[in-house]
């Protein structure tokens, strides 16, 4: 695949680096550019108009550095094709004989990019239901925490299908109520965003319908990068979920993490009050 490491201004970032790699043509599908933001991992097309990145300075590889020279920067209006072709569009910063003097790196060859055990990720797993288990209780003082271990565990079936689902496509947001589940796009991704793994919101709908039969359920699964317990802790603490007085609500909570090479790990949590429907005062 022909890639570049693309420096230029972004909205909100200002400086930024994308990846611009070039995709394979296909059957009936000519050759495009996609735009890489190498933080987020989102891919956005040439002329995405929600694509962050607003103007191109250069582009370069292990060959070369080409200099944007076009009378204009943003991405929808840049011939990439004439990267290596066209010098009244880009202009190479070293000419062909190569005049600059080549450089050792300092890296090493080859880069490991080691996977993360999977017995790393089911003890941070435990641990972090732990923590959360202890946080919600201490959380909700005087009250008694009564645990659905069969909602807990049918919980953590359904995060097995967020990970694939947010892989390839935007997940799906859930509101609830005791009479309507609807899917409703997430405010970190925007309305059109909600298209998301059709199994995933099959599953996701199918035990929620079968759960709001006998329980008014308030929660929602909740998506991070792993740096530390704490981060996690807050990011429940914030939603209020175990702020609930009914004496009768039960509570459910689960928890999955997906390793990434380098040790990068993402975490899920799903937790929600369970409020048996003939306790609920309307």
């Amino acid at each position: 695949m022909e890639a570049y490491v693309l420096l230029g201004k972004g909205v909100p970032e200002g400086r930024t680096a994308y990846v611009l790699a070039k995709e394979p043509p296909a059957i009936s599908k000519p050759e495009t550019w996609m735009l890489i933001n190498p933080v987020t991992g989102d891919c956005y097309g040439q002329t995405d108009a929600h694509c962050p990145l607003r103007e191109i300075g250069c582009v370069f590889n292990s060959k070369n550095i080409w200099l944007n020279v076009h009378a204009y920067a943003d991405p929808a209006r840049v011939n990439f094709f004439g990267i290596t072709r066209s010098r009244a569009e880009w202009h190479p910063f070293f000419d062909k004989f190569g005049n600059a003097e080549p450089a050792a790196t300092v890296q090493v060859r080859d880069l490991a990019y080691r996977e993360v055990a999977l017995k790393v990720l089911k003890e941070l797993e435990r641990q972090i239901d732990r923590t959360l288990t202890a946080k919600i209780e201490q959380w909700r003082g005087r009250h008694t925490t009564k645990w659905n271990r069969l909602c807990s565990k049918t919980f953590a079936g359904l995060l097995t299908y967020f990970e694939p689902a947010v892989t390839v496509a935007r997940p799906p947001s859930y509101s609830y109520s005791p009479t309507t589940v609807t899917t409703a796009a997430s405010s970190s991704y925007g309305a059109a965003a909600v298209a998301g793994d059709t199994a995933a919101e099959e599953a996701h709908y199918r035990e929620l319908q079968r759960l709001r039969g006998a329980y008014r359920v308030a929660g929602f699964p909740l998506h991070q990068s792993f740096t530390d317990v704490d981060s996690v802790v807050e990011a429940v603490h914030a939603t209020d979920v175990f702020s609930v007085e009914d004496p009768q609500a039960e509570f459910a909570l689960a928890v999955a993490c997906n390793g990434y090479p380098c040790d990068v790990v993402s975490v899920w949590v799903y937790v929600a009050s369970l409020t048996p429907l003939k306790h609920v005062r309307w």
